[in-house]
């Protein structure tokens, strides 16, 4: 999730402006994820405004809908391209003329970012998600290197470079690299180093990890990254019902 103390800049506050994207949000029907202890739980969308009030489409899945009820949650869509996000104190089952629905009161504060900072998923070293970078200069060949991917986001990716396998700095630039993920077609990506750092693998050996972010990732892409994102996020939730 997008970190609202980290974007304090970008939150509306005025009351007037929040009425306005919440009524956009309920007028265009847009799809909203709905989160809770910063884990999706399902999709839903806002169906009603009420004076101090919204309210919010129920899953089909009532064991869903009772596992959030009476528990902090937040909301997060695109709104004409935006991000938008808000968080409620606490969700109550309702109806809303004649039809079952969350209830919540409005949120005191909308984040509106219009730079691609998305919640990060780690992915399961099952997926076999890497990411195949080009090391070749420009106008050269290209030269694709295999790196493992650790965490994806809709912003960028976080890849595992093994020692003496590449060096990365900040700022690097590499074009023209292949993103290889399941359920969806290689993509061809451009990645911009943003940070590197020295951890330890499993087996006690120094190696990288770079955090990397996409440029002009095209809006087609953007989705089906949201979906693969959407995918493993449920499977987390799964798991934990199972663990619990």
């Amino acid at each position: 999730m997008v970190d609202f103390d980290r974007y304090a800049d970008h939150i509306v506050t005025h009351p007037k402006e929040i009425e306005f994207i919440l009524r956009n949000l309920w007028q265009q029907r847009t799809n909203l994820g709905l989160f809770v202890a910063q884990r999706y739980v399902m999709p839903t969308q806002i169906v009603g405004l009420a004076d101090h009030a919204l309210f919010l489409d129920l899953s089909q899945n009532e064991a869903l809908n009772q596992s959030v009820v009476e528990k902090p949650a937040v909301c997060q869509g695109k709104l004409d391209g935006i991000l938008t996000q808000f968080a409620v104190e606490s969700l109550r089952l309702a109806h809303y003329q004649g039809t079952r629905a969350f209830q919540a009161s409005r949120p005191t504060g909308i984040l509106r970012l219009q730079r691609r900072e998305y919640f990060r998923v780690h992915v399961p070293l099952s997926h076999n998600v890497v990411c195949k970078v080009n090391t070749a200069p420009p106008g050269a060949p290209p030269h694709l290197v295999p790196f493992r991917v650790l965490d994806v986001s809709n912003g960028g990716v976080a890849i595992l470079i093994p020692p003496a396998s590449l060096k990365v700095v900040p700022g690097q630039v590499f074009r023209d690299s292949i993103l290889v993920i399941p359920t969806v077609e290689p993509i061809v990506v451009s990645l911009e180093v943003r940070n590197v750092y020295h951890v330890t693998n499993r087996l006690g050996q120094y190696v990288e990890r770079a955090g990397c972010r996409f440029i002009n990732l095209p809006p087609a892409v953007e989705k089906a990254l949201q979906r693969y994102i959407f995918t493993v996020q449920r499977e987390m939730r799964l798991h934990d019902n199972r663990v619990s």
